[in-house]
């Protein structure tokens, strides 16, 4: 009797450690296969926060928390998306509910201050800000997070259409540069055009010439369907990985590639950050080097 508890007990651990053995090497390969950010990376962003005072630290942290969360900055630091927009208010616009954070937004702009004070300490040769503000309202401030290669490679695939908004035969660097200068006399025929900003948000050709088409003309029988991701991904109580919701044709095979690209960016995203401090891992991507 005792001899048969003990070899069922020995077999029950053996397949305790077999299962956990199979958890273990799944979390491990996932980590692996989807980890975009090296430990080398990790050191050089955990280096410089520790520069930084206990405030900074926590107003850069909301900014890029909002980015990801609320923005789709995420898509862009995996270079899926050439261009993110963040939404950064004035800091008297809106009460907060968190008796943590006195105003979220103050924090936002504080913490993009953090960045623009600091920015020296981070290589801009993968990533760049630019700043401007909102054409519909003439004064909500913008930051649009840039991934400087893909941004360039989407400039030169849709060459003739950027140059047919301009009136210019530029080149795609020459566009590039008047992108990232907010100064440029044509920076506001590129950032204010709909057809320009849905190609360099990542939402496809088509749909933004659909979309472009929809605003000038009014047409009520284009059915544009928001892609609103009910999907997400969740990281802790405050961190979410979101899709970009844009009007879209969800007939096409652009569309369905994009949904495809996004939902997998989410999984990436999930477990690039899994276990690690949030901001190291933040910046720990523009410490990546480039492809």
């Amino acid at each position: 009797m005792k001899r048969n508890f003990f070899k069922a007990a020995v077999k029950c651990i053996l397949a305790l450690f077999c299962l956990c053995g199979l958890v273990f090497s799944f979390f491990l390969y996932e980590r692996i296969h989807c980890n975009h950010i090296s430990h080398k990376a990790i050191l050089c962003a955990r280096q410089r926060i520790a520069l930084l005072s206990k405030e900074d630290r926590k107003a850069l942290s909301v900014f890029f928390h909002n980015g990801i969360s609320i923005s789709s900055y995420g898509h862009t630091l995996l270079e899926q998306k050439p261009m993110s927009l963040l939404i950064v208010l004035d800091p008297d616009t809106k009460e907060s509910e968190d008796p943590e954070i006195a105003n979220p937004y103050d924090l936002t702009t504080r913490g993009y201050e953090v960045w623009r004070k600091h920015r020296d300490w981070f290589p801009e040769n993968k990533y760049m800000f630019v700043e401007f503000v909102s054409h519909i309202d003439k004064k909500t401030p913008l930051v649009g997070l840039i991934h400087v290669k893909l941004c360039k490679a989407t400039i030169a695939k849709h060459l003739s259409d950027f140059q047919h908004v301009i009136d210019k035969p530029l080149s795609p660097e020459e566009i590039f540069a008047i992108l990232i200068n907010p100064s440029h006399e044509k920076f506001d025929a590129i950032i204010n055009n709909d057809f320009l900003q849905g190609i360099l948000y990542g939402y496809g050709r088509n749909n933004a010439y659909l979309y472009d088409q929809k605003i000038r003309s009014k047409l009520s029988h284009f059915l544009a369907k928001r892609y609103a991701l009910d999907r997400y991904i969740r990281l802790g109580s405050k961190i979410y990985f979101l899709c970009p919701s844009f009007f879209c044709d969800s007939t096409t095979e652009e569309t369905q590639n994009l949904h495809r690209l996004y939902d997998e960016g989410c999984k990436l995203l999930y477990w690039t950050y899994l276990g690690r401090d949030f901001l190291e891992t933040t910046l720990a991507f523009f410490y990546t080097e480039v492809d």
